[in-house]
């Protein structure tokens, strides 16, 4: 599986501890696009480093104009969300979003089933053993205490 990551998604996990964490999940790769890179600032120099070791993967070249500017067009998303979507329309990935404007447009174009966020990873995190259930709670708390928009639930109920 290779999921497309966006900015918002990126520093959330990064607030809570578990950024380097997810590229131990088994079977699944990560992607960002240009875009997402440039939006984060505060995690950059971070993000580099993963790019400059391949453990984090950079996509420059495979969004087309057209299916940019379509999307761009039609949901008014900011640079990293429009190229987040075309990546994922035009390969099949998954779209890893904590945008609702972004899932929301995302699903319109992906379906439901190509939308995830990081709270999903989370829950991937525990199901592989590499985060235990009270470490899972503890990010959970960091991303919310942080600003994140994610849902308001009970964390335990992702282990």
């Amino acid at each position: 599986m290779i999921i497309i990551l966006d900015s918002c998604s990126l520093i959330n996990l990064s607030n809570a501890k578990v950024l380097d964490k997810i590229f131990y999940l088994e079977g699944i790769s990560f992607i960002i696009p240009f875009a997402v890179l440039d939006e984060c600032k505060s995690i950059k120099g971070h993000l580099d480093q993963l790019i400059n070791e391949e453990i984090l993967l950079l996509d420059e070249e495979t969004i087309d104009i057209k299916t940019y500017e379509e999307i761009l067009n039609k949901y008014k998303l900011g640079d990293g969300e429009t190229e987040c979507i075309s990546l994922c329309k035009i390969t099949g990935h998954i779209m890893c979003s904590d945008d609702n404007r972004a899932r929301k447009s995302g699903i319109k174009e992906l379906g439901n089933e190509n939308v995830i966020g990081s709270l999903r990873l989370l829950n991937y995190l525990s199901q592989e053993r590499i985060i235990s259930c009270s470490e899972l709670s503890t990010a959970y708390y960091l991303m919310k205490s942080s600003g994140g928009f994610i849902p308001n639930l009970n964390p335990r109920t992702l282990c």
